[in-house]
């Protein structure tokens, strides 16, 4: 969960907009255990953990709660090395290591820790570790609670809620629902309406989009699949051109191409021969996706293909910012590429001139 987490922040902190979509479907999901907890809340949740269970005057009572204790102290270490000092969730060893072993207790102490959770008087920011599924704590990140460093989430966040109709409510619709021992799971249900909610009124309906789906024959069906992706790549192509004409000037995109031209022309100012396989790259950029041809020395052979494309396309110079026309799928190496110091301009000048072709490997090549 450490890790999810710590990926949505750096996505927040190094992508521009969009970095963060959600496709949320009809299940809440798997509801972990904190990795870590304050240390001062952690002592007062174990100090409460007998009162849920009864009067902490019977036997009953103190029976259960010296037993929950015991199996936080079991599971959860302190650790001082932390700032400030917290309690570390340990490692579930090989004998649990298979989920169906580890679940059981995971339950149990996921219980222990919302009834006293819910005794303790936490905000309900510090609640959310005890109560949420993964895939909510993501969302509670990513477009809920954000950072305050991160822009509005309504700016540039999708969430794509599906509703399979006639799904099932038990075991035949396997992953797609939750359940425990093998029934419906209320709790769960009551979490996902709750966040779909949530989701709706912080983003709107223009954000959040709904979109239907049946269950057939024992699996689930989309209406119409190729629809939806079209949907997904205009909101996110709006969002991502926006974000280019944004930081990325037009200036910085001409003095890109202007020194791409000179290195090209360093490159081919004294080459010769290799007509042979000049021709293959010629044939290549007409009738993709053969392999790209290459040899000794490719940098140079790759840009007499270019200048000669160039040549056969607008004549000798350099007509194309005049023309404005784009010049199809011509191989520039990711090395060829000058370091600006802003990606944006690299993939600005990229797209608009070059466009994108792909190696023996499948990995494109800029």
């Amino acid at each position: 969960m450490d890790i999810c987490l710590s990926e949505i922040r750096r996505c927040q902190k190094m992508s521009p907009k969009p970095n963060f979509i959600m496709l949320l479907g009809d299940r809440y999901g798997w509801q972990p255990l904190p990795a870590r907890i304050d240390a001062e809340e952690f002592e007062k949740i174990v100090d409460l953990t007998p009162s849920p269970f009864g009067p902490s005057t019977t036997s009953k009572g103190r029976l259960i709660g010296e037993w929950s204790k015991a199996l936080l102290s079991k599971w959860y270490w302190r650790d001082d090395n932390a700032v400030p000092p917290e309690y570390v969730l340990q490692q579930r060893g090989e004998e649990l290591r298979e989920y169906t072993a580890w679940e059981p207790i995971e339950r149990k102490l996921r219980d222990i820790l919302r009834a006293a959770a819910e005794k303790a008087g936490l905000t309900e920011s510090q609640k959310i570790k005890y109560f949420a599924s993964a895939t909510h704590q993501e969302i509670m990140l990513g477009a809920l609670n954000p950072p305050q460093e991160v822009p509005d989430a309504r700016e540039h966040v999708f969430a794509y809620l599906r509703k399979v109709e006639g799904l099932p409510g038990d075991e035949t619709a396997g992953q797609y629902v939750d359940l425990v021992d093998g029934k419906a799971d209320h709790y769960s249900k009551k979490q996902l309406e709750n966040l779909r909610k949530e989701l709706t009124d912080t983003l709107g309906d223009e954000h959040c989009v709904k979109y239907p789906a049946a269950w057939k024959n024992g699996a689930v069906a989309m209406g119409d699949g190729q629809a939806f992706g079209e949907m997904v790549y205009n909101h996110l192509h709006t969002i991502i051109e926006a974000q280019i004409n944004e930081f990325v000037s037009p200036g910085e995109v001409e003095h890109e191409r202007l020194l791409q031209k000179e290195f090209r022309e360093r490159l081919v100012e004294h080459f010769s021969g290799r007509e042979e396989v000049l021709k293959e790259i010629e044939e290549y950029l007409t009738s993709p996706p053969a392999p790209l041809p290459q040899g000794e020395g490719e940098r140079f052979l790759h840009c007499r293909a270019i200048w000669l494309r160039e040549v056969k396309r607008y004549g000798k110079g350099d007509h194309r910012s005049e023309t404005k026309k784009r010049v199809p799928c011509l191989p520039v190496s990711r090395h060829h590429l000058t370091h600006l110091g802003c990606d944006g301009v690299a993939a600005e000048f990229v797209c608009g001139n070059y466009g994108v072709l792909r190696d023996d490997n499948g990995g494109a090549v800029l």
